[in-house]
């Protein structure tokens, strides 16, 4: 929901394999986003399971890559709505190292909140496994 238009808000849905995909209320595609290639030949590409909203971010699993991804959500910004602001080194969710992330056991289900002193977290289901992660953001200041 925006802020201040509601015509203005987005809705922002996983397209599994194909990324993201943000529209307007009337439904007209605003953006889409491919996930991550594959960071070696015999590795897993991106695959984006769930995305839920945590104030102006959108926070997607990945499963193929086994991350988190943060997406800005900037509605006015050249090449937005959402913007690509995971931290080029972010670690792997669950697994140990490339070969457990292309056994597939990876991030999966995801929500969001924020608790009663304002720090935000993820709770991360591992797929094909009775694991959950809690995921503490921490946001680095804007310049």
């Amino acid at each position: 929901m925006h802020p201040n238009d509601r015509a203005r808000s987005l809705v922002v849905g996983t397209a599994k394999n194909a990324g993201l995909r943000v529209y307007d209320l009337t439904g007209n595609e605003l953006q889409a986003i491919r996930p991550p290639a594959a960071p070696g030949p015999d590795d897993s590409p991106g695959r984006f399971n769930n995305v839920d909203l945590l104030g102006d971010l959108a926070v997607v699993t990945d499963r193929g890559r086994d991350t988190l991804r943060f997406y800005r959500i900037a509605p006015d910004a050249p090449g937005g709505p959402l913007l690509d602001v995971t931290a080029p080194d972010v670690p792997f969710a669950f697994s140990a190292d490339q070969n457990e992330v292309n056994e597939q056991a990876t991030a999966y289900g995801l929500a969001t909140f924020t608790d009663f002193d304002g720090r935000q977290y993820a709770v991360v289901s591992r797929r094909h496994t009775t694991t959950i992660g809690l995921f503490r953001m921490w946001r680095a200041s804007r310049s």
